[in-house]
């Protein structure tokens, strides 16, 4: 869909054309921005799945209450260090097990992963810093 009739359906009143939007990768940046303030839970769940969300977006995103909206934030490649850092002292161990496995995880927040309580997130942070290696 063209950005000029994305920007007709941003602040439409139906929360569904506004999660549209969204989840559109061609929606302009300060759209995406806006976005994130949207008190529709879908609409925010649709722009922390969107993988061209700008980082100002994500690190909003990134204190929702919706757990599901943070793990998303969490396993976007669009996400700064800043909010991978936040996401990984997150009290649900999915989240900071996702934030071990995205690819723009620093080795300082991985190196901290490794000594988590959950077993899963301390296996993700070691499989992220020494990556197996086949011939």
């Amino acid at each position: 869909m063209p950005a000029h009739v994305l920007k007709k359906f941003y602040n439409n009143k139906h929360q569904e054309r506004r999660a549209a939007v969204a989840a559109n990768p061609n929606t302009p940046v300060d759209i995406l921005e806006t976005l994130a303030y949207d008190k529709a839970y879908m609409v925010r769940l649709n722009l922390a799945r969107n993988q061209k969300a700008p980082a100002k977006a994500l690190d909003f995103l990134a204190k929702d209450k919706g757990d599901e909206i943070r793990y998303l934030v969490a396993a976007n490649n669009q996400a700064s260090e800043m909010t991978l850092k936040q996401l990984a002292q997150d009290k649900f161990y999915d989240i900071r097990c996702v934030v071990a496995e995205n690819k723009n995880t620093s080795e300082t927040v991985l190196a901290h992963l490794v000594y988590d309580e959950n077993e899963e997130v301390r296996l993700a942070a070691v499989k992220a810093l020494y990556p197996y290696k086949t011939n």
